[in-house]
């Protein structure tokens, strides 16, 4: 299990304020990214020509339980739900700091 935080910025929100889902998704990648980087395994080294490495996402399903505005700040969680020889399955939960809550 891997933990990253991610404040809500600006242009991450619709008119109300938001989060927009897509952005939740990005979020979910960037903590991916940071946990890759924590294994020893920076992504932009994994994909380089050399190891000719990929990540292609072949599924996305997501619950969204409460929004997440403007400000917010989320913990994301990344599990390593299963490891195969040619492929893996992260699960990712989000959890909002500033009011307590699941996000998705």
């Amino acid at each position: 299990m891997f933990v990253h935080t991610q404040t809500v910025r600006f242009p991450d929100v619709d008119h109300a304020g938001i989060a927009f889902f897509a952005t939740l998704v990005k979020y979910c990648h960037y903590a991916h990214e940071e946990w890759l980087k924590v294994l020893g395994f920076p992504l932009h080294k994994l994909m380089s020509t050399e190891s000719r490495w990929g990540f292609p996402v072949v599924a996305v399903e997501a619950n969204f339980r409460s929004p997440a505005h403007h400000g917010d700040m989320l913990a994301i969680t990344v599990h390593l739900d299963k490891l195969g020889e040619r492929s893996l399955k992260l699960r990712y939960e989000l959890f909002n700091e500033t009011t307590g809550g699941a996000v998705g």
